[in-house]
């Protein structure tokens, strides 16, 4: 109850209390506009960490599931915002959820898509990245040690088709 979990944003030399730091809320991703800026992350809320994204410090909860929910990455195209990460896959056939497993998630304007269903605990599976260039949106996916790029609504390239350590966060997409 003592700990202060204020997060902070410094613009133009300034910093800026985004949270209120009476509960943990993290923040994994921001894009800026002219005129607005993005926050992607998550808040705990009720005891459960919840899909959010700010708009201009406004709090918009994505997601009503119960448990570990991230989200990663941001970009805007077209007027729409797109937030990248992954969901907690729950077994609720007992009094008590279990974990099975993460959704690797994409959420167009707060509605989610779910592009690979990992039911392997041990392994990572979640959007590392996005970026729109032009009126294509690209995500850097990683699931079971693989990296792949996934581009406006299917897989496009396995970029990293072995199993291994491939971690990154950050993806460049450039055109000719």
């Amino acid at each position: 109850p003592n700990y202060d979990y204020r997060t902070k944003i410094v613009k133009d030399g300034l910093v800026y209390d985004f949270t209120k730091g009476s509960s943990y809320e993290d923040i994994k991703a921001l894009y800026t506009t002219k005129s607005d800026v993005y926050v992607a992350g998550y808040a705990q809320i009720n005891g459960f960490y919840k899909a959010t994204l700010w708009k201009n410090g406004v709090a918009t909860t994505l997601s009503d599931e119960k448990g570990v929910i991230s989200m990663n990455a941001i970009c805007l195209i077209n007027n729409d915002c797109y937030v990248g990460g992954y969901t907690t896959i729950f077994d609720n056939s007992t009094p008590n959820p279990v974990k099975i497993g993460n959704n690797v998630t994409i959420w167009k304007n707060g509605i989610p898509t779910y592009l690979i269903n990992d039911n392997d605990l041990g392994s990572v599976a979640k959007v590392c990245d996005l970026k729109a260039v032009g009126n294509d949106v690209f995500a850097l996916v990683q699931v079971k040690g693989k990296l792949s790029i996934w581009k406006n609504g299917s897989f496009y390239q396995d970029i990293a088709p072995k199993a291994g350590y491939n971690y990154t966060n950050t993806m460049y997409i450039t055109t000719n």
